[in-house]
């Protein structure tokens, strides 16, 4: 004998998604010092892509062009930690089971799964908690 049990609730297994590049985009807006780090990054990059750029000048740039983009790289470390920590808050306190990295990944999803203006909400309020000024 074979025994099957279905459950009529769609939602028995709390999946959802975040879109993960808006995540990533608004940390990076909302931080005075990655803009200025963007900015800088490619102000050199433009520079060093220049024809008229000697051999030189070329290597004179790659030091700093390395430096900021090392820097970039600690400052996305960081903003991850940050995002995972709010997806984490987001899906405890909705009941979530499961919650995708969407973005371009996810080719489906009925309305309502989409958790990333939760997640951006929770952002902000974690950049708040951080901020020299709450404390």
């Amino acid at each position: 004998m074979v025994s099957c049990q279905t459950v009529d609730r769609e939602d028995s297994l709390a999946i959802r998604y975040v879109q993960l590049p808006i995540l990533y985009n608004y940390m990076i807006q909302t931080s005075p010092d990655a803009l200025a780090l963007q900015k800088r990054y490619n102000e050199l990059k433009a520079k060093l892509d220049a024809p008229s750029v000697s051999d030189t000048e070329r290597k004179d740039l790659a030091v700093p062009l390395q430096s900021i983009a090392d820097e970039m790289d600690k400052q996305k470390k960081i903003f991850l930690t940050d995002i995972q920590h709010a997806i984490a808050t987001v899906a405890k306190r909705n009941g979530y089971a499961i919650v995708l990295g969407g973005g371009d990944t996810v080719v489906y999803a009925r309305d309502g799964y989409d958790i990333t203006s939760e997640v951006l909400r929770e952002l902000a309020a974690l950049r708040l908690q951080k901020s020299p000024a709450a404390r």
